[in-house]
């Protein structure tokens, strides 16, 4: 018992004063001798371990907390005195491949692990020399059905506990993610899979095991292409960063810390390959494994953007390019999703104010990209960051002027899908009233949207320019300010333009009249009759005569 600050603080005992566990010496209390005579029989540990392999509900049976404990406990109590009567069912349990069987094995011994805590250190050692060949048989025997039972088997053996005191287990499940091209991809992600369940406990505390099993994870990133191991591949390398944090002093003084960004600028020149600078010839038949390493990497992104404490790492958004062109590439449909939900999930993570101008710098540089698709993902990556981290962006009128020189110069893009994608994101960011100057935009647009045409540049920027103020509009769906009856003269004179910007105005003006019709009567008295009368002309179609 310890003393803190006036409080008592109870914390275990030294080895030294612990309870003594060799039979020959100890003394026995009464519930403690029936205890010991009950398991002595070997007889009633049959019956006992015949009853917890029993199968209950085919296919539903679960981990068992209450048997768990119960192995802990009788283990803590009693020291490894009735190992041997457990053995031998812990042997046959394993190598049989029926569910029942496999799950109370794994009860059993997450118990056991879990019950040494306090044994002296040559009981411990005698304990993992009799347990590591029947745990190599259970791995061996591994299943889809029992792969659970198993990685709850070893989270629950070392959850709060330091690893040195149980480095031969994470020894033995290292040597087993030693693989060749002949080992099952089940068989491989179920060992990665337990191996994963317990690195998640420990974090920080496995620096070196970390770097060597990411020596062995870099060696299958390439190598292997069925998706099962992908998966389980970006989770481990979740946990193998999980420890990775940027303090912000941009200086790397941990020389045994492992760095997300080090890692990434590997292998970065193979991901930049499959970048092109025109979506219609974008071809990836020949580039197997970049493919293959990207959706890994994908898989990280989205297990990190769920699991970490800081946010999106800032070294991600080196990948930016490549995962705003690949979000639409059709002919592979696992590698179109996995980008589009890594884009999702980044956009969705909060951003550390010292993060921003590295993102913004990135962001930047993809919209600026040859590939109009990579454009309009670009887009749709900024519509969605800035509604999760506008609290921060808005701190800082940099930031927010990055944004809106990134959605106007697009609004006046090349493509017409761009241009229209911008004008969207330019109506969210209104209607969140993101923009401060609102005036002075308003007025650049207007003046965008008289300019003659002449040719397809005079076009594009008088249709950036109806873009906008149809964003204006529409970023008011339910109310109206007082400039928005004025917009409409300026549509008015846009509407027999060439396209698309008539049919920009028409698609303005439905969602504008199916918006506001419950409340028109109100509404209308905000327009003079003129500018009802040019309300009107827009919802008429032109007739076919005139």
């Amino acid at each position: 018992m310890a003393i803190i600050h006036g409080q008592k603080l109870e914390i275990y005992a030294p080895s030294s004063e612990q309870p003594i566990l060799d039979k020959t010496i100890r003394i026995f209390n009464e519930s403690e001798l029936l205890i010991e005579n009950f398991f002595i029989d070997s007889s009633n540990v049959d019956k006992l371990m015949k009853y917890n392999s029993l199968e209950e509900r085919k296919g539903k049976d679960k981990f068992n907390n209450f048997r768990f404990l119960f192995y802990k406990r009788l283990f803590r109590n009693h020291g490894i005195t009735h190992l041997n009567n457990f053995l031998i069912h812990l042997k046959y349990l394993v190598k049989d491949k029926q569910e029942s069987h496999q799950l109370c094995a794994a009860e059993l011994i997450a118990g056991l692990i879990r019950g040494s805590k306090h044994w002296p250190f040559n009981m411990v050692n005698d304990m993992w020399n009799l347990l590591l060949p029947i745990i190599g048989d259970a791995l061996n025997n591994i299943s889809t059905e029992t792969v659970n039972d198993w990685a709850l088997c070893f989270g629950s053996a070392v959850a709060k506990r330091d690893p040195n005191r149980h480095h031969w287990l994470y020894e033995c499940l290292m040597e087993y993610t030693i693989v060749n091209d002949s080992t099952a991809s089940l068989h491989e992600s179920s060992i990665l899979f337990c191996l994963q369940t317990m690195l998640l406990q420990q974090s920080w505390r496995l620096t070196e095991l970390m770097k060597r099993l990411l020596i062995r994870v870099e060696n299958r990133l390439i190598a292997n292409p069925f998706q099962n191991i992908r998966d389980c591949l970006g989770s481990v390398i979740t946990s193998i960063f999980s420890a990775d944090y940027d303090p912000g002093t941009g200086v790397k003084n941990n020389k045994t810390q492992l760095y997300t960004e080090d890692f990434i600028n590997k292998y970065l020149p193979n991901l930049l390959k499959l970048t092109n600078d025109d979506d219609h010839f974008l071809e990836l038949d020949g580039k197997k494994e970049s493919v293959s390493l990207l959706k890994t990497l994908c898989k990280w992104l989205i297990t990190n953007g769920y699991s970490s404490q800081y946010g999106s790492l800032p070294s991600f958004s080196l990948i930016l390019p490549v995962l705003c062109q690949l979000e639409n590439y059709e002919p592979d449909d696992e590698l179109r999703l996995t980008c589009r939900r890594a884009l999702s999930t980044m956009s969705e993570s909060l951003r550390l104010p010292r993060h921003m101008d590295k993102l913004f710098n990135d962001l930047f540089i993809v919209s600026n990209m040859t590939s109009w698709s990579a454009r309009s993902s670009c887009l749709s990556f900024i519509e969605v960051f800035v509604f999760y981290n506008m609290g921060v962006i808005l701190n800082n009128k940099i930031w927010t002027d990055k944004v809106l020189e990134i959605v106007m110069r697009l609004l006046s893009d090349d493509r017409v899908e761009v241009r229209e994608k911008a004008g969207n994101v330019l109506c969210g960011l209104l209607h969140c009233n993101f923009i401060a100057e609102q005036d002075k935009l308003l007025k650049q647009l207007k003046n965008k949207s008289k300019i003659k045409i002449n040719n397809n540049d005079d076009l594009r920027v008088r249709h950036a320019g109806v873009l906008g103020l149809c964003a204006f509009v529409r970023a008011h769906p339910y109310d109206l300010p007082k400039y928005v009856p004025s917009i409409f003269e300026y549509l008015n004179y846009c509407l027999n333009d060439p396209q698309p910007i008539p049919t920009t105005i028409r698609k303005t003006l439905g969602d504008f009249k199916r918006t506001h019709y419950d409340g028109w009567t109100v509404h209308a008295q905000c327009f003079t009759e003129e500018q009802l009368g040019i309300l009107q002309d827009l919802s008429v179609p032109p007739s076919h005569y005139a």
